[in-house]
């Protein structure tokens, strides 16, 4: 059952994964930007690894190519804006906090 579960998540963190502005995200990153209660980002990211739609450039650093980017946009563009609109508050969010983090060591 939780196997069929984060086989029905990988479209959804496929999407967001596209809204990331830059190269690369980190595990941590796409954790924040799916939101609470998806804190098993990692076993889904296998799943879109395993079907090549994401790759990992460098340890724990996924990626998607731009045509897939672009793939993944429309979509991601056209559903429930709120979605879109809180997945791209958290990743901020996320930055955010952790340059307030970095900014105090």
């Amino acid at each position: 059952m939780a196997a069929n579960r984060r086989s029905r998540c990988a479209p959804s963190l496929f999407r967001l994964l596209a809204l990331h502005p830059g190269p690369g995200i980190t595990g941590p990153a796409i954790a924040a930007t799916a939101g609470p209660g998806r804190s098993r980002s990692d076993r889904v990211l296998d799943i879109l690894r395993d079907a090549h739609l994401v790759h990992e450039p460098a340890p724990g650093r996924f990626a998607l190519h731009e045509v897939l980017r672009m793939y993944a946009l429309e979509p991601a563009e056209t559903t429930d804006g709120w979605t879109v609109r809180e997945a791209r508050r958290r990743l901020i969010q996320y930055y955010a906090h952790t340059a307030h983090a970095a900014a105090g060591r």
